[in-house]
C-alpha cells in the first residue's frame, strides 16, 4: 500500500461553509419561484432529542406539573399501603419469618 500526504484542512468550527448556506437560500428561492414546497430540513436521528433535553435542562419549569404528579404518587402508594394492610401479606410475612428461626445450629441466613 503507497502512503500518500495528506493536506491539511481549514477547521470550520462545526459550523457549515458559507457557500452551503448560500446553497440553500438559492434552493429554497427557485422552489418558491417554481411554486414547489421547500424540502424541510431533516437531522440525523437522535439530534433533535438532545437538543430538547438540553433546554429542559437549561429551564428551570416543572415538566408535569407539581398537583397531579403528587396525586399520581399518593394513589401507587395507597395502592402499596392496601396490600400491606390486607390479610393476606401478613400470614405470609409471618410464616417467612418462622422458616427463617430454623436454620441449624451454625448455619448462618448470609451462606457465602
Amino acid at each position: 500500500m503507497i502512503q500518500t500526504k495528506q493536506t491539511a484542512r481549514r477547521s470550520t468550527g462545526g459550523k457549515a461553509p458559507p457557500s452551503m448556506a448560500r446553497d440553500a437560500a438559492r434552493r429554497a428561492t427557485e422552489a418558491e419561484a417554481c411554486g414547489k414546497v421547500a424540502v424541510k430540513r431533516r437531522y440525523r436521528p437522535g439530534k433533535v432529542a438532545l437538543r430538547d433535553i438540553r433546554k429542559f435542562q437549561r429551564s428551570g419549569d416543572l415538566q408535569i406539573i407539581k398537583l397531579p404528579f403528587q396525586r399520581l404518587l399518593r394513589d401507587i402508594a395507597q395502592e402499596y399501603t392496601n396490600v400491606l394492610l390486607s390479610s393476606q401479606f401478613w400470614p405470609m410475612w409471618a410464616k417467612s419469618r418462622r422458616g427463617l428461626g430454623q436454620l441449624p445450629v451454625g448455619q448462618s441466613t448470609l451462606s457465602g
